[in-house]
């Protein structure tokens, strides 16, 4: 037995398994969920490279997969990167019991996730683009909605995620040619920049982040909340697998300007754009495009507190995202549009979900007392050792994210005429109030809630 059969074949049979079960939405939903919950579970527990024994029998847990001459190597460290993945995910599965949702959705979902963990432990790491190639084409139809033509967010979506995929592939080219001539400055720099575009192709790094708030409409609210959580993510983790591979690379200190002047100009524009939104839909997107920007600002700041403050900031941004993804499904549920106008007097007609809401928006934000406020805030403190003019391009980012955030609670708790109560289900209620507990909880007790999450690092022991 070996590591990524466990991990990523099986989940991917699993996934094929639950594509046969569209008809039986909620055991699809509790099977795709369990399976998440124990493969999380056994990442944490199984002796990755050891053996287990029972008695005088004994498995063997090997590390590496051989898969037509290319290796699929998961090792002891990356048990924690596994359980993250696979734990917030189950978070996602788990959601779905609220949310009326694509019926492709669970089975595509766990296909792309047992993909881009397959792209994180690909050995050589070009094999990485096809793998997250096929991730992308497998999320499209899940994306499809019945009655509706195919939007330009998803299109914007494909193209750019598919011309990732050439540009990864020939840096993988350059950096063969570069082992053979190490010392070449020109080979360095080329592959560099080419690395650097295919993952900002992949990342929807400014100037290719135009579909991010696109697709956020386009879709399904939860589809497309599980897609912009999922891909970013693993690419910023294949962002760390890069660096910690490639001395030169990571010693490159242009490499961490760089980083830091793209951060802020996601930041900003994403933020400034963000206030003049009227959808809750392209709102959600350009929140995505904030905290990307605050990732890569932390990596910027590598090696101070900057890979500590990327690991702690997937939590909450996970949580905030989930509860916002699902309070649109259950609004658009309602037959309630998304934007100012149609959440007027949302406090009165459906209160629970109002307040979570708020506090997901307020927490994406980096409103005190919410989950992303430590994190945001040792971020800006250390970008403010570095350069005045960045914190303020930064700051001006986040205060037109707070400014729409305060239009958001403006338009609940406001209106005209008087409006009837809508019923909210139980389980939506209990969801929505355990992640808002969550969010709440980590803002004022964040070392209770993030001190573990450094762990995830442990595979990148060059960047220690």
């Amino acid at each position: 037995m070996s590591a990524p059969i466990i991990w990523i074949i099986f989940p991917f049979a699993f996934a094929v398994l639950l594509w046969f079960m569209q008809d039986s939405p909620r055991l699809s939903v509790l099977l795709g969920t369990g399976c998440c919950v124990v493969l999380a579970f056994l990442a944490l527990v199984l002796p990755i490279g050891g053996a287990i024994s029972f008695g005088s029998f004994s498995i063997a847990i090997l590390s590496t997969l051989n898969v037509l001459g290319r290796q699929l190597v998961i090792e002891a460290g990356d048990r924690y990167i596994i359980a993250l993945i696979y734990g917030m995910s189950a978070v996602w599965f788990l959601g779905t019991l609220s949310a009326k949702i694509h019926r492709l959705f669970l089975s595509s979902s766990l296909g792309i996730i047992a993909f881009l963990i397959a792209a994180l432990s690909v050995s050589p790491f070009l094999y990485a683009a096809l793998l997250v190639e096929m991730a992308v084409l497998l999320s499209i139809p899940m994306m499809l909605q019945p009655g509706k033509i195919l939007g330009a967010g998803v299109l914007r979506y494909l193209i750019f995620q598919t011309l990732g995929m050439p540009v990864i592939l020939f840096a993988g080219w350059v950096l063969d040619v570069l082992a053979t001539n190490p010392t070449s400055q020109t080979l360095m720099a080329l592959a560099a920049a080419f690395l650097g575009l295919g993952l900002a192709f992949w990342l929807a790094v400014f100037p290719f982040y135009s579909w991010v708030p696109l697709l956020s409409g386009d879709t399904h609210p939860y589809v497309a909340g599980f897609i912009l959580w999922i891909l970013p993510t693993s690419v910023l983790l294949l962002i760390l697998d890069f660096l910690d591979g490639f001395a030169w690379l990571r010693q490159t200190s242009l490499l961490y300007v760089a980083l830091q002047i793209v951060g802020v100009v996601m930041v900003a524009s994403g933020g400034i754009w963000a206030a003049f939104q009227q959808k809750l839909t392209r709102l959600f997107g350009y929140a995505v495009i904030i905290e990307t920007g605050f990732s890569l600002l932390a990596l910027s700041q590598f090696p101070q507190l900057g890979l500590a403050n990327y690991a702690m900031i997937l939590l909450p941004r996970l949580v905030a995202l989930a509860l916002w993804s699902l309070a649109m499904s259950i609004l658009q549920e309602q037959s309630i549009t998304l934007d100012l106008a149609g959440i007027r007097q949302l406090f009165q007609r459906m209160p629970v979900v109002a307040i979570v809401l708020c506090i997901a928006i307020f927490s994406l934000a980096g409103f005190p007392l919410l989950a992303s406020f430590p994190i945001r805030l040792s971020i800006i403190q250390q970008l403010a050792r570095s350069s005045l003019l960045s914190t303020i391009w930064t700051l001006v980012g986040v205060l037109g994210f707070l400014f729409a955030s305060f239009r958001i609670l403006g338009s609940v708790i406001t209106g005209g005429n008087e409006v009837g109560r809508i019923a909210e289900k139980p389980l939506a209620i209990f969801f929505l109030a355990v992640g808002a507990l969550i969010l709440i909880g980590i803002g004022i007790w964040p070392h209770l809630f993030l001190s573990g999450f450094p762990n995830i690092l442990q595979p990148f022991p060059g960047l220690s």
